[in-house]
């Protein structure tokens, strides 16, 4: 966001030298930690696109979580649209790596990683479609925030876009809502942010009591 919003080149090409900058220094400050994920997660991703069977690929997280979701992709003509209930993910799985269709190396989690998987499994096609309803109102109401053109309130707008999509993304790897202290957090701001975005929408961010307007 704060790319698109620098107006001049000069000023977007030093924001990306600062990033990758900083990319750099975090790299060297965590011993190539990011780098040496980066390719565990590669050649997980060549396996399977490689090997015929999948079951002989390497048990690390990106593998433990294609086995999941795959899983989750299986079990949906059983439970389309209710779904299989919440507490089912991991005696589901456990019955599946019994049976020969997952890995036993990946069978002892009880989510699938993915807030969408998560709810599409436990809830089906309704939660689904509720999850993606609720993030979508929160861009649709941050989106009307920004445009509102009342300076006073604008950042409440970036931030609540802000929010929505950094628990999306961190919803595409891990399930957020298994998790009480993240489904908490992400209750709590939703929450304020959304109370601060509809405050300026409504203009009473603007309003300022009689005895000061005289």
């Amino acid at each position: 966001l704060a790319f698109f919003q620098l107006n001049t080149l000069k000023k977007r090409v030093l924001l990306f030298g600062f990033v990758v900058f900083l990319s750099v220094i975090v790299n060297y400050a965590t011993n190539n930690m990011p780098v040496k994920r980066l390719n565990v997660a590669l050649d997980s991703v060549s396996c399977l696109l490689s090997n015929e069977n999948k079951l002989e690929c390497e048990g690390s997280s990106v593998m433990e979580r294609a086995t999941m979701w795959v899983f989750v992709a299986k079990s949906f003509p059983d439970a389309p649209f209710l779904g299989h209930g919440t507490q089912n993910f991991s005696i589901g799985l456990t019955k599946a790596a019994e049976a020969g269709v997952v890995s036993g190396k990946h069978s002892l989690r009880n989510n699938p990683h993915n807030d969408f998987a998560k709810l599409l499994y436990d809830f089906g096609l309704l939660g689904l479609l509720a999850l993606t309803g609720l993030f979508l109102s929160l861009v649709l109401i941050a989106k009307k925030v920004v445009s509102s053109k009342k300076s006073s309130g604008v950042g409440w707008g970036y931030a609540l876009l802000l929010h929505t999509v950094f628990f999306v993304e961190l919803g595409l790897t891990q399930s957020n809502f298994a998790v009480s202290s993240q489904a908490f957090h992400f209750a709590f701001f939703t929450c304020l942010l959304l109370g601060l975005a509809i405050r300026t929408i409504s203009g009473k961010a603007h309003e300022m009591p009689l005895n000061v307007r005289k």
